[in-house]
């Protein structure tokens, strides 16, 4: 694999009959020129909470997709309705959510869709921080199910969701004393967090229980979802929160291709995925504290490898050739809601986009679109299986029409 980089600056951050899809991005054809991306804010992307890890940081960022797919705004459509509304009779008792979530006999269902479109997202979420499972890293293997924490902040924002309520989350970081005691506090301070008193002590229980959750309140990331979804009052602190979102500039390794001015370029991009490993046991990270796996590095070069010898096939020997470069560094958050955002910042010089996503995250995301450039989504154990033909000639199609 070459080495050759191509610089750019990151933010933080289907296909239907063949002939169909050709016809489709034929009509969405024009260049994308290269340009300056926008400047961000300095790693970590956690922000002010800069003594999170890398991974913790990744897993803010995946956790801020799940929020807002268990509360019915993102993810499939046909299942938004019943996140929506599950769980919101539920009492704000940690440790009733707790009983029913590990009783044998607990009815799980008064907690959550029983939905097995996230569990691909889910063990993405898992695999970058543990504790965030049922079984918090205990075992060898994890729960299907989330921990009593997250369970209890769903809850919480389910009931604000219903109310209309927004939570001062700039006022709780102001007095973080509280959420770490558990004792009452004063009217006044319920008044500015814009909590009950059973809300406040729900979260008060999930701090006592799980510490280091208190991090995920600060993630720029789970902020921004939260506003966005106005769960939350919109102030100075919330707003300069978000913009701490950034990453700093990642490297486009470059996998195949003549490396040419004429050359097309296209972009490999991993989105949602558990195939990065980190932590000391990882060997040699990246600068930003991660390793491509061998089956990541194998699915990107698979994937070039096939669309070149498909755009080839029916080439010109005057035609141009084709430099596809991936993201080797560290794992992304691109989903239908957000990509065509994070393709103009991050590789507006693509012709075509691959977002590359764990095992059977596809599941979780709602309906998606070629888009311009076009963005196409591919599960890695697809690629693995050679599942992704269609999908490959479509992207040669439209390189060749494009040219």
């Amino acid at each position: 694999m070459s080495q050759a980089r191509l610089r750019r600056t990151l933010p933080t951050p289907a296909t239907g009959a063949l002939l169909a899809g050709i016809a489709l991005l034929s009509a969405l054809l024009g260049a994308c020129q290269p340009k300056a991306s926008r400047p961000t804010a300095p790693w970590p992307a956690s922000g002010a909470v800069d003594h999170t890890t890398p991974a913790q940081a990744y897993a803010g960022e995946v956790l801020s997709y799940m929020i807002q797919v268990v509360l019915g705004t993102a993810g499939p459509a046909e299942n938004r309705e019943s996140w929506k509304r599950r769980g919101s009779d539920v009492p704000l008792d940690y440790h009733e959510i707790d009983a029913i979530l590990n009783s044998p006999g607990g009815d799980k269902t008064r907690l959550m869709v029983l939905d097995p479109h996230i569990l691909g997202l889910s063990n993405v979420l898992y695999h970058y921080d543990r504790h965030l499972n049922r079984f918090k890293g205990r075992t060898v293997s994890d729960s299907l199910f989330p921990s009593t924490e997250l369970l209890a902040l769903r809850l919480l924002l389910v009931r604000k969701q219903k109310t209309g309520g927004k939570i001062g989350l700039s006022a709780l970081w102001q007095h973080q004393d509280l959420l770490r005691s558990t004792g009452r506090a004063d009217p006044a301070y319920l008044q500015k967090f814009n909590l009950s008193a059973e809300e406040l002590k729900l979260l008060q229980d999930v701090i006592e229980a799980e510490p280091d959750f208190l991090e995920y309140l600060h993630n720029p990331n789970v902020v921004a979802a939260l506003t966005d979804m106005q769960l939350v009052q919109e102030d100075t602190a919330i707003q300069r929160t978000e913009h701490l979102g950034g990453t700093p500039e990642l490297a486009f390794e470059h996998i195949s291709g003549p490396r040419d001015n004429r050359a097309v370029r296209v972009a490999i991009l991993p989105s949602l995925t558990a195939a990065f490993s980190f932590g000391p046991q990882a060997g040699e990270l990246s600068r930003h504290g991660f390793r491509a796996t061998k089956r990541y590095v194998e699915a990107v070069t698979r994937v070039a490898a096939e669309l070149s010898a498909a755009y080839a096939a029916e080439g010109t020997s005057t035609r141009p050739g084709v430099d596809v470069f991936a993201l080797m560094e560290r794992p992304l958050v691109v989903t239908p809601e957000n990509d065509r955002a994070v393709v103009e910042r991050i590789c507006p010089w693509a012709k075509v986009v691959f977002i590359l996503l764990g095992k059977d995250v596809y599941l979780s995301l709602g309906p998606k679109s070629a888009g311009r450039p076009p963005r196409i989504y591919l599960d890695i154990d697809a690629v693995r299986y050679g599942l992704v033909a269609d999908e490959i000639e479509m992207a040669a199609a439209f390189l060749r029409l494009s040219n």
